[in-house]
């Protein structure tokens, strides 16, 4: 069929007027929490609000910043990020590895219970853990939240590691 010329450049103008659009009302709420980010406390709960600030100030980052929060909650993230992604990368390795090399009786089985866990809310399990966490003294530890960090982590790790590695052909030849 052949394309009229009208056609033949308007269907990418609108497609791409479409996707302008679109990609604007998305990132608009992004775009007005950095601009308010920057203004005074008195003129973020202004009515109406305004875009741009009128006064441009740097006191929020400040008060973030030198507040007890900062000081206190981003090294407990830290630690707490960097631990329980030392124990996700080798354990999603290993088993996304043998999900994908090996055929061994019941792998498809325990391949859909990754996927179960995957579908699973993390919500549905907040207050089984809290009880957990409650009976075992470990509330207000590390060791809970980079056990629910590792729990939650691990599931996703292992599909992602077997289908990035079920790429890879295996190669017959032994290294010698």
């Amino acid at each position: 069929m052949l394309r009229l010329p009208l056609q033949r450049w308007l269907t990418p103008v609108v497609s791409h007027g479409l996707l302008v659009t679109w990609c604007a009302l998305m990132l608009f709420p992004w775009l007005y929490a950095v601009l308010t980010s920057f203004k005074d406390q008195a003129t973020v709960l202004t009515a109406p609000p305004t875009l741009l600030p009128p006064d441009w100030s740097l006191e929020g980052y400040q008060q973030v910043w030198h507040s007890f929060m900062v000081r206190y909650y981003l090294p407990n993230t830290l630690v707490n990020s960097v631990v329980a992604s030392l124990l996700i990368v080798p354990v999603a390795t290993l088993a996304g590895y043998a999900f994908s090399r090996y055929r061994f009786r019941g792998s498809v089985v325990l391949q859909f219970a990754v996927l179960v866990v995957m579908m699973m809310p993390g919500l549905t399990n907040l207050v089984p853990v809290y009880g957990l966490a409650s009976s075992l003294h470990l509330l207000d530890s590390h060791a809970i939240m980079i056990a629910v960090y590792t729990g939650g982590g691990v599931p996703l790790s292992i599909w992602l590691m077997r289908s990035f590695l079920m790429r890879f052909r295996m190669n017959s030849k032994r290294p010698p």
